[in-house]
């Protein structure tokens, strides 16, 4: 996958360990009131895992 590389951003493909803190993010009201409803919470690590 290509990455894009910035002077104090590196974007990337999601990994693995990165789960964690996608559920983190997910499951924050103050994070995900902006955005659509595909981001409905809460999610559990069984649901991240099988969207990953």
């Amino acid at each position: 996958m290509p990455r894009l590389i910035g002077n104090r951003i590196i974007l990337r493909e999601y990994q693995r360990n990165d789960l964690k803190y996608m559920r983190n993010w997910v499951n924050d009201s103050e994070i995900v009131k902006n955005l659509s409803d595909i981001f409905l919470y809460p999610h559990t690590e069984h649901a991240i895992q099988n969207n990953f």
